[in-house]
């Protein structure tokens, strides 16, 4: 890959999914990873591709049919809340996001 090539240290696609977590924990906290230099190392279309990899390593793993079971609860609760004719709210997180994408065919 061209980041092994570039620094000369062979990677894995493990080692760089690391330093993409690694580079969102340096940018989003800079003082308690004081000095690290981990998004130095990704160029901007390479931190791109990482985030785009990892949200499907999420996605895939949140969709079985087991998980995405639990998806339907959702689409029963919005249905429900459609022919009441009441607004709801729901805030959710990933955990149950991605088996309700799933569920829904996105």
């Amino acid at each position: 890959n061209n980041v092994s090539r570039r620094i000369g240290m062979q990677l894995d696609y493990e080692d760089l999914m690391v330093m993409h977590i690694l580079c969102s924990l340096e940018a989003t906290f800079p003082r308690i990873v004081p000095g690290a230099n981990f998004c130095s190392l990704l160029r901007g279309d390479e931190k791109d591709v990482l985030g785009y990899f990892i949200d499907m390593v999420h996605f895939h793993s949140k969709s079985t049919p087991a998980r995405i079971k639990s998806g339907c609860v959702l689409i029963r609760e919005a249905i429900r809340t459609l022919r009441g004719g009441e607004a709801s709210f729901y805030f959710t997180h990933c955990q149950a996001q991605m088996p309700f994408y799933g569920t829904i065919g996105l």
